[in-house]
């Protein structure tokens, strides 16, 4: 889908601009393309309609009706397309578990996978996705998370299938406090049992719950530049990263998605240690909360150790 140029009747929002990113070109919105600037709102609303849409019970119909279109196929001829191109499960957890072997083999690198259940889907699909994670565990599948529109889903309708997850050995890593406040960190934490949270920036809203995430040593990946993209934050300079970590809280630096948010591991870290924080902290933070065996665990310490570090 592709967002409009303008829309009436919606909130003012800031735009990618406006966020201090006038060099990115096309704002993306988990799965939505549209023109730089175009507000955040307006990009998230035709999202929840694609994925109202791909949950529709009526899609197999829609999709064949498509297809009567001359200009298309037959609907045949497009049941056929949808067959051919249509990557079932067991091709994409297959082609991701063999990057995984490869980046091990080729560069000495360890992958852990930790699919992530969409918010929105179904409990069936749900609890798919966690057979299918349990199925590929020997071959580095540790958990599942929890990704999508946080504010339109929250946590606890969620509980039951991540229940399962940890009941067959699975981590839960959902993300949490990006974009909705810290009453979905307390859910990700209370619902879903979480071992680790992905961002967690908006707990900083509810002081106990710091105080708690501190106590327990549960550690936040925080995406700096993604939550710049985004307008989870306006500005670097009032990202909450260096308050938690003064208040305790274990993070380690992350970027949610390099192909869509436009950066590197290592633009993350230079946008951390911007606030004058460790960056060796941030590596001793994500070993810590690694959903790893004891040797992998030992050897990433002894590497991170051997490292000078700045």
């Amino acid at each position: 889908l592709v967002a409009p140029q303008r829309a009436a009747a919606l909130p003012e929002v800031p735009t990618v601009a406006e966020a201090g990113l006038p060099n990115f070109e096309v704002t993306t919105w988990y799965g939505i393309l549209a023109p730089a600037g175009t507000p955040k709102a307006i990009v998230t609303r035709l999202n929840a309609e694609l994925v109202k849409a791909m949950h529709a019970p009526d899609l197999k119909e829609r999709l064949e009706a498509m297809a009567t279109d001359p200009a298309t196929s037959t609907p045949e001829e497009f049941a056929d397309y949808i067959k051919k191109e249509i990557a079932k499960w067991e091709e994409v957890f297959e082609g991701y578990c063999d990057g995984v072997e490869e980046a091990r083999e080729r560069h000495g690198v360890e992958v852990r996978l930790t699919p992530d259940l969409t918010r929105g889907a179904t409990p069936e699909e749900a609890e798919q996705t966690v057979r299918y994670s349990l199925a590929y565990r020997d071959r580095g599948v540790v958990g599942v998370g929890l990704g999508g529109l946080e504010a339109e889903f929250p946590p606890e309708p969620y509980a039951e299938v991540f229940a399962l997850a940890r009941s067959l050995g699975l981590g839960s890593v959902p993300h949490a406090g990006e974009v909705a406040g810290a009453a979905s960190v307390r859910g990700a934490l209370e619902a879903l049992g979480a071992d680790r949270l992905r961002h967690g920036i908006r707990a900083e809203e509810d002081p106990g719950l710091v105080r708690e995430l501190a106590g327990r040593g549960t550690v936040l990946d925080v995406c700096p530049l993604s939550n710049l993209r985004t307008g989870a934050v306006a500005h670097l300079a009032d990202h909450p990263l260096p308050r938690l970590v003064a208040a305790g809280v274990r993070c380690s630096i992350s970027t949610d998605d390099p192909a869509m948010f436009d950066t590197v591991l290592s633009r993350d870290y230079e946008a951390a240690e911007s606030f004058g924080l460790s960056p060796r902290s941030f590596y001793e933070a994500g070993v810590a909360g690694a959903l790893c065996d004891g040797e992998t665990r030992a050897r990433l310490q002894a590497i991170g150790d051997a490292y000078p570090w700045r």
